[in-house]
């Protein structure tokens, strides 16, 4: 896996040094950022949980974690793409049941603490 370095400090001045490493896995890159265990604690954060970087004209990067927001889960919604069948092997990926599709959605909002009546 490839990677940088980054030192970034927070909106106290604590300075903290992560690794953001990226790899090539099948069609996609796979990306993680290392070293943000002394952040979980500091911020408290959880699962879906946003972290913040921001470059000032300096280039020092600053971070923030905070819980997420109701828009937040409305920007990015996940992407799903067909994965790609080899030649002449099965057929295309059969369509979800609506009954499924409604109960993935409704775990998907409650990682967030969402409900449906919030989005």
């Amino acid at each position: 896996p490839s990677g940088t370095e980054l030192s970034v400090e927070d909106a106290a001045g604590d300075t903290y040094t992560l690794r953001f490493r990226f790899w090539i896995n099948n069609q996609s890159r796979m990306y993680l950022l290392e070293g943000t265990a002394e952040l979980q604690h500091h911020y408290h954060l959880k699962m879906g949980d946003v972290l913040i970087f921001a470059q000032k004209e300096d280039s020092t990067i600053v971070l923030a974690g905070r819980p997420p927001t109701k828009a937040d889960a409305q920007k990015k919604p996940p992407v799903r793409r067909p994965s790609p069948t080899p030649a002449g092997r099965g057929t295309a990926r059969r369509e979800q049941p609506r009954g499924a599709k409604d109960r993935n959605k409704r775990r998907a909002l409650q990682r967030f603490g969402l409900s449906g009546d919030d989005v």
